[in-house]
This record gives C-alpha cells, sequence and structure tokens, in this order.
C-alpha cells in the first residue's frame, strides 16, 4: 500500500519528492519512494445496472377513452366492455441503452376479480429511417386483476421483444385494451395510468 509523501518521511535517510508515494513490496522487502500507480478506469470497472423509464399514460395520444384520474392517480380511462383505453405513447431509446428487459402497463380496477384483454403493439426507427423499419403486433391476451383498486404492474400476455433496437432509436408504443371481447371479464371501468420501459443500462 502506498503513502503519498504531503509530509517530509525518509527510507534509510532519503527523502522523497513531492507527489511520489512510499512502495511496499511486502513482508521483507525494503519500501522505496516510487510514483503512484496509474488509476484504473473503464468500462471493465463499470457494472451494468438497470432502469426504468414511465411513459404517462395521460401524456399520450389518446385514441379511445378519457383524460382522467383514480383516487387522486392520472389515468387515461376505458368504460366497461368497450375497446378502451386505447392510447398511443412516443420516446427515444436513452444514450445508455445497452439491452431491452420488458415493457408493462400499470392500470388499476374497481372490479375485486377478472382479466383485462389487451396487448402492447410497436413501431421503431432511427433518423432517416422509414418509420415502420421495425413493428410488433403481438397476439391480445389476458392478465388477471390482483383486486379492487389494486396498482397492477404487468407484462402482457405476449410480451415485446424489440429486437435490434439501439441508442437513439425513436419508438412508438400503442396500448389497446379490447374490452368488447368476452374474454375481458372485468365488467368495470380500466384505469391505464402509465407504461414502463425497463432496459439494462451501461451507465
Amino acid at each position: 500500500m502506498g503513502q503519498e509523501n504531503t509530509a517530509p518521511r525518509k527510507i534509510n535517510g532519503v527523502e522523497g519528492a513531492a507527489g511520489q508515494v512510499i512502495l511496499s513490496g511486502g513482508p521483507g522487502v525494503l519500501e522505496i519512494w516510487g510514483a503512484p500507480a496509474p488509476a484504473i478506469h473503464g468500462a471493465a470497472q463499470h457494472t451494468d445496472v438497470t432502469r426504468t423509464l414511465r411513459l404517462p399514460a395521460n401524456e399520450g395520444f389518446i385514441l379511445a377513452g378519457t383524460s382522467g384520474d383514480h383516487h387522486t392517480y392520472a389515468a387515461v380511462l376505458g368504460a366497461a366492455n368497450i375497446n378502451e383505453p386505447k392510447v398511443n405513447l412516443f420516446m427515444k431509446v436513452p444514450v445508455d441503452f445497452v439491452s431491452f428487459i420488458k415493457a408493462e402497463a400499470i392500470w388499476t380496477c374497481d372490479a375485486v376479480a377478472g382479466n383485462m384483454r389487451w396487448a402492447l403493439e410497436t413501431k421503431w426507427c432511427t433518423d432517416g429511417e422509414v418509420i415502420t423499419t421495425h413493428a410488433e403486433a403481438p397476439a391480445t391476451g389476458e392478465t388477471a386483476t390482483g383486486g379492487a383498486n389494486i396498482l397492477n404492474i404487468q407484462e402482457p400476455a405476449t410480451p415485446l421483444s424489440f429486437a435490434n433496437l439501439a441508442v437513439d432509436d425513436f419508438i412508438g408504443i400503442n396500448f389497446f385494451r379490447n374490452g368488447a371481447h368476452a374474454n375481458d371479464t372485468l365488467d368495470d371501468v380500466v384505469y391505464l395510468h402509465a407504461l414502463l420501459f425497463t432496459y439494462v443500462s451501461n451507465q
């Protein structure tokens, strides 16, 4: 372990120059003055972390449904037993993006039990590309509410994969509830609060 030469100290009668450190070779090895080892810095010294972006539903383009709230939580409301809410959202892939993990919806409902039938669809591209260069339209499926007024954070039954997504891509995401379908058994209003985009970041 080196000790910086901030105050005079001699080894065998020798005083080190300013900025030098005492270098120890271990037990039985004479300490000497020398230059400190260069600091190690680079990608190998960083650990990737998980980050999540929130896309508020009522800041998107509402194709079906009504902007409002549920017990003060801002939301887009979709009436019972019809195909709403339906919302388009827009984002840019951040510069620290490494890989996609998942996209989820945050939603609530007054129903004690039941399934919501819904899906996420997406298109993405980069500057100079046709806006339909990449697209995913997974099958619609069902997820169950956790109970009356429970905050549900869920991936769709068929999750998005975002193959080939890259830094600075622009993403359009569509949330669609198929509430008129027999498999949507909530029989109640759905409140879509936000979408979450979770990814690995290179920090």
